[in-house]
């Protein structure tokens, strides 16, 4: 734990320090200041649920042609593919290349979202995206692809933001649970009928969603253990706390209010996401898909 709190409180600080050489905003200054943190996801070893077990034995397996399509999302498939033919069959580098997608897509969301850098870099830590990377790696690079898509709901550009979430999918199938959100977001939740409508919709996603993942390869996740049986209580009581904050701020907010009510409308989403968590196969996953808004 103390190797993943020094990295942030480094990346704070250079972050920090880098604001004092130059107030210019700009993705690069912000992947600099995340090396620290970078480094650590990138270089390590055996760490996280899925490394030797899944992504190691999956680097093998579909590098020397025995399981070419290990997992669902075959471009993922090639670009593992790839990495094992140009970097001399080291998985090594597997990790090292993920990582650095997935700070390259977080470092770009920041730099066009982000109202206070240094307290992102301090929430990516909190709220546990930092660990997610490195035990859910496919996940973690949609993610913060996700997050850089949102940019395009605020802007209403459709086409770019359906092909940033086509790109994430191509790392995790989940992502396309947000292609609705862009319609969603785009509606004017602020009159009475409209917000009631807000619970209501989510509730009938997923009823739609249980009835969908049964013709998926998470279809095995229904009756399982990964069907959840059990509240998400910290989810239920962090993204609650989160939600009613943002209600109380609502009105107040000034800065970055287009992406404010994205964000609030999917911090809702969030919420009743995790008070249905024990019915949802996989809640957790489509809650932490939904949180990363809270950087």
């Amino acid at each position: 734990m103390e190797i993943y709190l020094g990295a942030t409180v480094l990346s704070g600080i250079l972050y920090f320090i880098l604001e004092k050489i130059t107030k210019k905003r700009s993705a690069i200054k912000i992947l600099i200041a995340l090396l620290p943190m970078l480094l650590v996801s990138a270089i390590r070893y055996d760490v996280g649920w899925d490394y030797l077990d899944i992504y190691t034995n999956a680097f093998f397996l579909i590098g020397k042609g025995y399981m070419p399509f290990y997992f669902t999302e075959i471009p993922f498939d090639c670009f593992i593919k790839i990495v094992y033919i140009v970097f001399n069959q080291n998985p090594d580098w597997l990790f090292f290349i993920c990582s650095t997608i997935t700070f390259i897509f977080l470092a770009k969301a920041c730099k066009d979202q982000s109202v206070n850098i240094v307290f992102s870099i301090i929430l990516i830590f909190l709220i546990r995206y930092y660990f997610l990377t490195l035990n859910i790696v496919r996940q973690g690079i949609a993610m913060s692809i996700i997050l850089y898509s949102l940019k395009f709901i605020k802007e209403k550009n459709l086409k770019k933001y359906l092909l940033t979430i086509i790109l994430a999918s191509c790392f995790h199938m989940m992502a396309l649970i947000y292609i609705p959100m862009y319609f969603i977001c785009q509606i004017d939740w602020s009159k009475r009928k409209n917000a009631v409508l807000l619970f209501i919709a989510p509730v009938v996603g997923i009823l739609v969603y249980l009835l969908i993942i049964k013709y998926t390869k998470y279809g095995n996740y229904i009756g399982s253990q990964y069907q959840g049986n059990q509240l998400l209580w910290h989810e239920i009581i962090l993204s609650g706390a989160i939600l009613v904050l943002a209600t109380i701020e609502r009105k107040h907010i000034t800065i970055n209010k287009e992406y404010f009510n994205v964000y609030y409308i999917l911090q809702i989403i969030t919420f009743i996401v995790a008070i249905c968590s024990i019915i949802l196969p996989a809640a957790d996953r489509i809650v932490w898909l939904f949180y990363l808004q809270n950087i």
